[in-house]
Order: C-alpha cells, then sequence, then structure tokens
C-alpha cells in the first residue's frame, strides 16, 4: 500500500452542470440564469473507495456559478446572493467515480461544454517535497491553501 505522503497533490478543478438541482422556482426568479455549475477541486493522484471497486475522486465543493444573459450590478449581486445562501445547503465533500470524470470532462474546451456535462481544468501541482518542508505532510492543510489561493483567483 503506497503512503500518501509520497504522492505529489496534483489539484484540479471541476465545472458540473447543476442546473437540474435547482429548483423551476429558483430559476423562474432568475430568469437571466442559463446554467448553473458546481465547482470542486480535487486530487487526481487520490482515489477512494467506498465498499466498491471503481475508484472515486473526493470532490471539496467550492462554490457555484451561473452562466446566462448580462445583468446590471444590483442584479448580479442578487444573484450571487441566492447562489451563496444555496451553497450553504451543499455538502462540503462528495464522491464521483474517475471513468465518470474521465468521460464527461472531455468536453470542456475553452470553457464551454455541452448542456448536462462537466469540465476541468488542471489548478495546482504540489511536490512531495513542497508537502514535506511547507506542509509536514498534511494533506488536508495543502488543500485548504489551494482553495483560498482559488478564492483569490477563481476561474
Amino acid at each position: 500500500m503506497r503512503n500518501d505522503r509520497d504522492v505529489p497533490m496534483d489539484l484540479w478543478i471541476l465545472k458540473i452542470d447543476e442546473t437540474e438541482y435547482f429548483t423551476e422556482r429558483f430559476l423562474k426568479m432568475f430568469p437571466e440564469i442559463k446554467r448553473v455549475f458546481g465547482v470542486y477541486m480535487f486530487d487526481m493522484n487520490l482515489r477512494a473507495y467506498a465498499a466498491e471497486s471503481r475508484g472515486s475522486y473526493e470532490l471539496q465543493f467550492l462554490q457555484y456559478q451561473w452562466d446566462g444573459n448580462e445583468v446590471g450590478e444590483n442584479r448580479w449581486e442578487e444573484i450571487e446572493e441566492a447562489l451563496m445562501e444555496a451553497a450553504g445547503t451543499t455538502e462540503l465533500w462528495s464522491y464521483i467515480h474517475v471513468s465518470d470524470v474521465d468521460h464527461q470532462a472531455k468536453y470542456y474546451k475553452k470553457g464551454f461544454f455541452p448542456k448536462g456535462r462537466m469540465g476541468r481544468v488542471p489548478w495546482q501541482i504540489i511536490t512531495v517535497k513542497e508537502l514535506e518542508e511547507e506542509y509536514e505532510g498534511e494533506r488536508d492543510e495543502a488543500m485548504q491553501d489551494a482553495v483560498e489561493n482559488f478564492f483569490g483567483n477563481p476561474i
């Protein structure tokens, strides 16, 4: 069995079209929204196996983003506030099969992917040396730093 301390962290951002999970009422309140994306961070080098042989990535929820019609600043703030409220009810951690990400995420090209799909982009690599020297091998601390970095430079 490998030691996670001997494996670099290969962090990626995953955007999943999650419009279908928002209520019709919510979407009618904000007709400018065409799609809502859940944005997650995960380590491509780590797999979780929960009572099955297919590996899964452990996703850390970051935020919701939306795509749609142009809006003024006040309306944009209303939409963002409503999405932040919705994010408060979202599980911080979730799992997705590696094969689902590998299959569906290939559709991501220059910020666009078909409705109902997902896309992934590389975010940051944290070497084994950096893990040891900066985080004393604590992957959770390294992940939290990467999350903070994301919020300072969102995609």
